[in-house]
Order: structure tokens, then sequence, then C-alpha cells
């Protein structure tokens, strides 16, 4: 065997992305030969750190799946010192040697506390378990108790008591006593969580009696029978049976929606038992009252059975296909898909005769091929070949032979390699051809005809398809060490189409077409000579050269050649872009609307709406709105008009703005509340004259005004404001909630002079409201808090929480950290505030901050109080983002845990903004590699956007991760073709 230097061939590719998954396919080939230092010293060299060990944790899962624990623990000991390993360790290890690896890695309580609070993973728990078993019992529950949040403090006490009770130690009751102390002081919804964690707990380590009397003390119905149905499988005898019948019970109480949803837990526990107990299977089937749920349990009853061996299988399984015969629509396409995986041996005509009855044809191919692939894994290989053989749509009958040479190339490769040579779809047929040629190679062929196939073709073929097909086999080549590695490695290297790139478009840029397309043409195909033929055939039409309609048709014929369907989906959006700027925008979206409007396709014909508001196709664009769905209407509107406001493109947002709102005039209260966001009072003050509640509009006018700091015309918006509501009869429940409304804003504005003329149009309590709280917005300015303690408690006692929260946070805001966290506490840690929702909480908390609360108790306060913080921090973050406050945006990132800043940033990226790509890319410095993907692609976006075209190519040129890659050149390129339609 050759040695083969794999560093050097690394180092032969340019392409960043490509060298990453190179790397990933060379290391797996390393591990799979048992060199695990090599694999280890290869991905080591990679300059990326997030990438690096994100690899280093997939070879250990890899490792762990082999059942090479041994290997998994050698590889992680690389990365000892990285919090995350503590994440890794609980995958590949095998819970052996427990003492042994605490000390190996280092592990403490202290590091496990750390972790949880950095990564946010409930599971890492586990390691307080396992240091009670290690005899660290004081060190476990020392950790647990230091943590500040009371959700993360009270589940790992629960640890504790479980693994105490465990190794039966009675001192857990104890610490369970510690529990229910601690939980008395919690919100009902947060005591009936604690209470089903330490019943489930209990139930786990056999304290079956202590467990049902935790679950006794849960209040809600919904969650008691829950809590009963998770510790139903630790039960047994009488215990168990008692408690199923009292599910039952309960579950008959509830409403049938919730009901419905336990049956079906229930259903999904007894099916996991080892023994098949028939009467609890046929009692809960009769329970249920939707009759394709029914028929489905009746289907997969009738399988366990069959497995078993019981003959009166047949009598449920026709009895559940009779019930199920009754299905339409969506709903027997559903259905179908489930019973894909519960069909006994002998009843596959049934079924398949089932999908057939189902008119569209996609939906029976994509069945049919799920149906094959679920016969083929199950080893009944000739039913296998029979259904994807009768599939008539092409992708779908060559996925299912793909799966099926797959599935039996142990048993008969010939056979296998026969299969493989019916696939019609070029690309899953060399897929196949790859797949198998590793294979043999595993066993110590070298398939010369099946090397040379592949390779062959590889001609013309776009990027991501051929990577698809290259993986297994360089993922085995790597494995066996084989020079024709460097062939394959070589390929790659020329799929580089950067360079192409930074060829093209400057010449594009400069307008010279013919020159651009020859580049095109000789230095690309796939993905991205579909996104240049698309940027050219937009500059030939500004510059009356080439025909542009002939150059998208052949955009069109490329986009054939694109295997994947992400990657078909972004071509077909640039394409779509480009007609609508070149032809007519009805014309262009036919190639999207053509398709089934799934939430991929919607979102990318969204996205060239969205993107077409900018150009000179304004009228188009406003017609294809007017002529969508209610549903869709709102969210597109919405996202157009806040699209051309932030992108500055003012010229046609006033046209834009008068023709749907006049056509739909469902949309201004959410434009209004998106302008008061943006703190743009005179496109408030246009939509209020069409506004029904002015009230509401002259309250968001006010508050805006008051932030940009016009006093005069604050004033006058809160006079009208006040006006309209004195308008409304004091028993009109209108007049009750823009009551509150104009409360809160106005207090936000902190402007006492407003009284003076609000006692004209408020009622005595109304105006004392006001005037208290402005009274305690003065005494929070000047950190009078015992002042402003005492009018809150007054304020009280005489209005509901849910209608003065707002104000009430809004000064707490005005008050230093100290002391504002001392009033967040009194307002939101009462049983009042349990009735709030998070996107009332997150709005609350946004105010806060806007009137200049201090962030970082902001952030603090909200992962401490809130298990669900991640959501809450999400929406705060994304207001800021949006609203372009990117100092505020940032202070927040900065102030999370580790696990909500980069889920936050990998949410927020793909938000429209215009901001400043160097600070963002300093966010991302210490986030996962998909994370820090996202940032790079947005940041090549702006790039372009401002015409930087080396700068946008050489960020992009930086992700790791294909997918994202190719992700960011369709935003790229999308942003080029804006750019080019409005010059």
């Amino acid at each position: 065997m050759s040695v083969v230097d794999f560093s050097s061939l690394v180092e032969s590719v340019s392409s960043y992305s490509k060298k990453a998954l190179l790397i990933r396919m060379i290391a797996h080939g390393l591990v799979k030969a048992g060199n695990v230092d090599g694999a280890v010293k290869i991905v080591s060299a990679f300059p990326d750190a997030a990438w690096r060990l994100e690899l280093l944790l997939e070879l250990s899962l890899f490792l762990a799946d082999t059942d090479d624990c041994e290997s998994a623990l050698r590889l992680l000991k690389s990365v000892k010192d990285e919090d995350v390993v503590l994440e890794a360790l609980l995958e590949v290890w095998d819970f052996e040697r427990v003492e042994e690896v605490l000390k190996d890695f280092g592990i403490n309580g202290e590091r496990v506390k750390r972790a949880v609070r950095k990564f946010g993973n409930y599971q890492l728990f586990d390691w307080f378990s396992f240091l009670v078993e290690a005899g660290r019992v004081d060190e476990a529950l020392e950790a647990v108790r230091g943590f500040e949040e009371d959700h993360y403090r009270l589940r790992g006490l629960i640890t504790v008591m479980g693994a105490l009770a465990k190794v039966g130690d009675e001192s857990y009751k104890e610490v369970l006593d510690e529990v229910s102390d601690a939980a008395d002081s919690l919100s009902d919804y947060d005591y009936d969580n604690v209470m089903a964690n330490t019943a489930v707990e209990l139930a786990s380590v056999e304290k079956g009696e202590t467990a049902l009397n935790m679950a006794y003390e849960i209040d809600d119905d919904y969650t008691f029978v829950s809590t009963l149905i998770d510790c139903l499988p630790y039960f047994e005898g009488k215990l168990f049976e008692n408690t199923f019948n009292e599910i039952l019970d309960v579950a008959d109480e509830l409403p049938e929606e919730e009901r419905g949803d336990l049956l079906i837990d229930l259903f999904c526990a007894v099916l996991d038992l080892p023994e098949t107990n028939k009467p609890l299977f046929e009692r809960i089937i009769r329970s249920v009252s939707i009759e394709s749920i029914q028929g489905l349990m009746q289907i997969c009853y009738a399988q366990r059975l069959s497995e078993n061996g019981d003959e009166t299988f047949k009598e449920f399984y026709r009895e559940g296909m009779k019930t199920l015969r009754k299905t339409t629509g969506e709903t027997r396409f559903h259905v179908a898909r489930a019973l894909v995986e519960f069909i006994p041996k002998g009843f596959t005509d049934e079924l398949i005769k089932f999908i057939k009855e189902i008119p569209d044809v996609k939906e029976q191919s994509l069945l049919l091929s799920e149906l094959s692939v679920s016969k083929s894994s199950t080893e009944e290989t000739e039913d296998a070949l029979k259904i994807a053989r009768s599939i008539t749509m092409r992708e779908e009958k060559s996925a299912a032979l793909y799966q099926l040479a797959c599935a039996t190339h142990d048993e008969d490769f010939e056979h296998a390699l026969n299969t493989a040579n019916e696939i019609p779809d070029r690309s899953w047929r060399e897929r196949a051809f790859s797949y198998l040629f590793a294979s043999a190679l595993g066993k110590g062929e070298f398939r010369q005809d099946l090397f040379g196939k592949v390779m062959a073709g590889l001609t013309n073929r776009d990027e991501e398809g051929a990577l698809l097909i290259l993986t297994p086999m360089v993922i085995s080549l790597a494995t066996a060490g084989r020079k024709e590695l460097e062939d394959v490695v070589n390929q790659i290297s020329k799929l580089d189409y950067l360079n192409t790139l930074r060829k093209a478009l400057p010449l594009l840029m400069a307008g010279n077409v013919e020159e651009a397309l020859k580049v095109a043409r000789e230095g690309s195909s796939g993905l991205v000579k579909t996104l240049l033929l698309s940027s050219i055939a937009v500059r030939s039409f500004q510059k009356s050269t080439s025909s542009p309609r002939k150059i998208l048709d052949e955009a069109r014929r490329e986009v054939k050649r694109i295997e994947d369907e992400y990657m078909r989906s972004y071509a077909l959006t640039i394409i779509s872009f480009a007609l609508a700027v070149t032809t007519r925008v009805k014309n262009a979206l036919e190639i999207l609307l053509d398709e089934p409007l799934t939430e991929y396709s919607k979102e990318a014909l969204f996205e060239v709406l969205v993107r077409l508001s900018s150009t000179r196709h304004v009228d188009d664009l406003i017609k294809v709105v007017q002529s969508f769905k209610t549903e869709h209407k709102l969210l597109i509107v919405v996202r157009i008009i806040a699209y051309i406001y932030l992108k500055g493109y003012r010229s046609v947002l006033d046209k834009v703005l008068d023709t749907l709102i006049s056509y739909d005039p469902s949309t201004i209260p959410h434009l209004i509340n998106m302008f008061e966001d943006f703190e743009a009072p005179e496109f408030i003050q246009k939509l209020i004259e069409k506004h029904e509640d002015k009230t509401q509009g002259f309250s968001f006018l006010g508050s805006t005004y008051a932030f940009k700091g016009e006093v005069e015309q604050a004033k006058g918006a809160f006079q009208k404001a006040l006006e309209e509501l004195s308008k409304i009869p004091p028993d009109d429940d209108l007049r009750f909630d823009n009551l509150y409304l104009v409360v809160t804003y106005m207090i936000m504005a902190a402007d006492e002079s407003y009284l003076d003329f609000a006692k004209k149009f408020l009622q005595e309590d109304e105006f004392e409201l006001l005037s208290q709280l402005f009274k305690a917005s003065n005494y929070a300015s000047k950190e009078k808090l015992e002042k402003v303690r005492e009018i809150f408690q007054s304020i009280k006692s005489k209005h509901l929480l849910n209608d003065i929260f707002f104000p009430m946070v809004i000064v707490a805001g005005r008050m230093k950290d100290k002391n504002s966290l001392i009033l967040l506490k009194e307002i939101f840690e009462t049983e009042e505030a349990e009735a709030l929702s998070n996107f009332e909480i997150s709005y609350a908390f946004i105010q806060f901050i806007r009137v200049g609360g201090d962030i970082k108790t902001a952030v603090k306060f909200i992962e401490k109080n809130w298990a669900e913080n991640k959501d809450l921090l999400h929406k705060i973050a994304q207001y800021f983002f949006v609203t372009e406050k990117i100092d505020k945006f940032k202070k927040l990132v900065e102030n999370m845990s580790y696990h909500n800043k980069a889920s936050t940033i990998n949410t927020i990226t793909s938000m429209i903004a215009v901001h400043n790509p160097e600070e963002l890319a300093e966010l991302a410095e210490d986030v996962p590699v998909y994370t820090k993907d996202k940032v790079l692609a947005i940041i090549a976006e702006e790039y372009m956007r401002n015409g930087k075209i080396e700068e946008a190519l050489s960020t992009v040129s930086k992700i790791a991760l294909g997918g994202n890659y190719n992700q960011a050149l369709k935003n790229m390129f999308l942003t080029l073709l804006e750019k080019l339609a409005r010059e």
C-alpha cells in the first residue's frame, strides 16, 4: 500500500469550504482505519477553532456508534479542557469506570455548573449523578445549591436526590424535603413542573409510592396525567395497574384535544413496554374518539401482535384499514406516511393500493419510495425492488433504488450493482456507484470499473452534487491509504468556482457582458453558473447587448444539472428575480408559483418580492401582492415596507404604502407598530389618517416624537390621543384597553407637563393613575427606591398587574441596576405575573431598555427567572437589531450566556439590517461554526451591497460548511441583482 501525504493533499485545495470538507472526509477515513492520532493531527492543522472542535466531537460520536468507546474517549482527551467535552462524553461513554473518567477529564461540580450555564443543556445534570456515584456527594450538592437560577438549582437537587436514592443512600429524603420547600415559593406553573420532574426521577429509581405522592401535589390535570404516563414504564404489578386506570379516568374529564394528546402518549408508552398487554392496548384504542388516530393505533397494535406470532393481528389490521380508508386529502397522505413503518408482513400490497388511491402522483411516488426504503431496511428486498420499480416519478424512483442498492451490497454485491444500474437519475446512480466502490474497497477489492464511472461522471457537474457523490469514495480511499485519493482531490480542487467569480464579476460591473459571459461558461457550472448567467442577463438588458431572455433560458437549462433540492431552489430564486427585472414580474414568478407552496418555496417567493420592492417594477409587484391570500398578504406587506424603509428607498415607499394599505387596511396597525419601532413619526402620521383606532395611533406617534427629543410634537400627539380617548364611552372595553396604552407611552416620554392637559380628558381615577405613575417615574430618576415602592403598592391595590405592569417596568428602567433589579423582582416574582405571556414579558423589557434600563440587569434577570429565556432574549435582541440600534444589540448579546448568545446570533443574522460588518464579526468569535458561517454570510452580503466585490468574495471564502457557503452566494447575488436593477 502506498503512503499518502494527507496534509499535502489538504493544502492543495485552495477553497476554505472544500478544504474543511476534505479534512472531514479524510479524518473519518483515518478513524475508520484505527488511526485516531492521525485524524486528530490533520484536524488540528485547520485554522478555525470552532470548526476543529465541531469535527473532533463528530468523530468521537462516530467511534461510539461503532462501539469503540475507548478510542472515542482517547480522541476527546485532545479537547478535554473544553467544557463542551462534557456534552460529548455523555454521548460516547459507556458509563463504566466512573471515577476514572471523572479524574481523567478533570470533572468536578463547579465545572459541571459552569457547563450547564454556558450551554443550557439539562442533560449535563447527569454529571451530578456520576459525582454522587463516585462518592462525591458534598461536592455535587454544593455545586447545585450554588445555582442562582431557580430552574437550574431545583433540577440539580432533583438529580442528586435521584442519584442518592439509586445508590441506597437514605439522605435522599433530606434532599427531597429541600426540593419541596424550595418549590413552595414558585409560581403554580413552575411548582407543577418541579413536582412532575421529581416524580419521574423517583419512579426511575424504584421509589414508586413516593413518586405518586409527588405527582398528587400537581394541581394542573393535564400535567398530572402526563407525569403519570412518564412514570408508568417504571411501575409494576398493582402500582402499574392502578396508575393506568387513574390515567384513563382523569384524562376522560379533560377537553378532547388534551385528552387525545395524552392518549397518544399513553399508547406510545405502552407500545415501548417489553410485554404485549392486550387489554391495555384495546382499552386505549377504545378511548380514542378521533377515527384517524384510532385507525393508526389499531395498525400499530396489529404489527406488535404480528411480531409475536398472534394471528388475531389480522382482525385489528383490517379494522384499522377500514377506519383509515375514510380519510381524504392531506390527512390521507399523512396517514399513509405513518403506516409505512407499521405495516405487517404480507400486507404490503394492501398498503400500496391505499397509497395509489391518493390522486397526487408526486405524493404517491414519495410514499412508495419511503415504503421501498422501509422494506429494504427490514431485509424484504424483493418487495422493496418491486415497489421501487413501480414508482413513476424519476427522482423518487431513483432514491428508492439507491437505498436498496446500499442496503443489499453485503449479502449480494452484484445484485446491488445491477440495482444501481437501474437507477434512472444520473446523480443518484453515481452516488450508488461511489457507495458500492467504498463497500468493495472496505473488503480489500479496488473496483476500477466503479472508480472510472464515478470520476468520468464529474465532468460539468455542480459543486454540491459532485461532493455528495465523492464523499463515500474519499472516506474509503483515505481509510485504505490509496494513492488514487490524489486524483479525486485534484477533481475537488477544480470545483472551486470562486476564482471564476473573481474574474467574471469585475467584467460584469464594468459592463463587459460578452467577456463575463465567456468566463461564466468556461469556468463554472451548476449553482455558480446560474448565478452568473442571471446577473449577466440583467446587465445585458441594461446595456441592450446580448439577449437577456436567451441567457436566462440557458440558466434555466443549467438548473436541471443541479441535483440538490435546496441548490435548485436557490438557482430558481435568482432566475426569477432576474426575469422580473428584465421582463414581467408575473412571468418571472411563475417559476416559483408553479411549485407547491411549501414553507421553503414560500420563503423564496417572498424573498424575490421583497427585493423587487426596491426596483422600478413596483406596479407589477403591487398587483402580485394584491392577489395573495389574506394569511400571506399581511406578512409580505410588512416585510416589503420594512425592507424599503431600512434600505432607504424612499422614492418608492410612499407609493407602495398608499397602494397596499388602501387595498388592505388590516395591515395599518402592524405598520404603525413597525414605524414606532423604527422611530419614524412622519409615516405614523400618514397612517393615522387611515386608521380606525386613532387613540392607539396618536399614542405611538407621541412616544416616537418623545424618543426623538421632539417635545412639542410629542405633547401635541398625546393630547390628540387623549382627545380621541375621551370620545369613547366609559363603559366601552376599547376605552379601558386604550387608557393603559396611552398611560404607558406617556410614562415612557417622562414629561410631567403632560398632566396639565391630561386632566380635562380623563376621569378622576384615570388621572390619578397617570399622575401617580409620573410621580413614581420622577422618584425613580432620583433613585428614591422606597418612594417608588410605596406608589407601586398603592396602584397595585387598585389595578390588575396585567394592566399596569408595562408602565411599572418602564419606571424600573429609570433606576440604576441594583434598584431596578429590586423593582423587577417585586413586579415579576408574584403569582399575578404568571399570567403574562412571553410576548408581554419581552415587550416590557424592550421598553425597559429603551428608556435607559441597564441591559446587563435585564439579561441576567431574564436568564435567572425564566427557563424559556432563549425565546424571550431572541425577541428582545431581534427588536434592537432590526431597528438598527446596534450598540444596544451588541451589549445584549455580550451579556448573554454562551448558548443564548450563539442561538441569538444564529437567529438574528438572517434579519434585514444595515450594520457595521466588522462589529458583527466581533460578536461571533467564540460561537459554534454554523453560527459563525451565518455571520460571515451576512457580512459578505453587506459588502456586495456596498459594491465591495473582492471583500465580499474574500469573506464568503471563509465559510466552512458547504450549505452555508451556497446560501451565502445566493444572497450575495440577490443583492447584486437588486443593485444592478436600480442603476
